[in-house]
Order: structure tokens, then C-alpha cells, then sequence
């Protein structure tokens, strides 16, 4: 396995298609897309998106496959796996590992850690370094 310097571990570049496909998918039923980010936070623009650690206000929770997705791929906060398997489905989860975008609790909590940042805009969904933090803090959601 190839693993960043940090400890977090690096995507599959290499995995079948499908498995790209199945984790668009899941997006794509979640809307996780730029105009419902957006909408969702109140953005007039995405790149005004602020995470809760960057000090965005905290809102209501809606318990949805978006808020899964915000929660793992923008706020880089850990969620709870039984939560995201209900809200995006297994095959989802299971390619989201497999794809090595999330990481698993080693620590048998049962919790899912995005490894990167990942946003939609203009239709494509991006990926980038995730910049900051130990691997399991208390930034825990769902």
C-alpha cells in the first residue's frame, strides 16, 4: 500500500472501473453536486464553503446522504459507518474503502475518516490533499 507521509493512505489509481462508477453513483443519488452544496449551506458561491473547523456556524442536522458526504469529503469529520451504509448504501461504502477515499477506525468503533478532501463543481467531482489533522480526533458526526 502506498501511504502518503502523513499516514493517511493514498487512493487506488489502479481499480476497476466500476468501482469509480459505484462511488459516482452514490454522489450522484445524494445530490452531491455544487448547486445543492450550495443551497444546503447557503453559498452564494462554493468557494465560500467553511467547514465547522474553519468556524462555520453549526446547523441543524438532516440525517441525508449529502449531509454523509459534506460530513466525510468537506468538514473531513469521521461518521459513523452503520449511519453512512444506511444513508449511501453498501456497495457505495464498500467501494469508498475499496477506493481507499475512506479509511476505517482501526479501533473497532465502527466510524468511517475521509482520506482526501472531495467537492463537486461544474459537474466534475474534484479531489485534493487532505491538509490537516491526526487521523481520528473528536470531530465526530452521526
Amino acid at each position: 500500500m502506498n501511504d502518503a507521509a502523513d499516514g493517511w493512505p493514498l487512493p487506488t489509481a489502479d481499480a476497476p472501473d466500476a468501482l469509480y462508477a459505484r462511488v459516482r453513483d452514490a454522489c450522484r443519488s445524494a445530490g452531491f453536486a455544487e448547486a445543492n452544496i450550495r443551497s444546503r449551506f447557503h453559498l452564494p458561491d462554493l468557494v465560500q464553503f467553511k467547514s465547522r473547523r474553519e468556524g462555520r456556524a453549526e446547523t441543524a442536522r438532516v440525517h441525508d446522504a449529502l449531509e454523509v458526504l459534506t460530513d466525510l469529503f468537506m468538514d473531513l469529520a469521521d461518521v459513523a459507518e452503520p449511519h453512512a451504509r444506511q444513508m449511501l448504501g453498501d456497495a457505495a461504502v464498500d467501494a469508498l474503502l475499496d477506493l481507499r477515499l475512506v479509511t476505517a477506525d482501526t479501533h473497532g468503533e465502527g466510524r468511517l475518516l475521509a482520506t482526501m478532501l472531495m467537492y463537486s463543481t461544474a459537474g466534475v467531482l474534484l479531489i485534493s490533499d487532505r491538509t490537516f489533522g491526526p487521523r481520528w480526533r473528536a470531530s465526530s458526526v452521526a
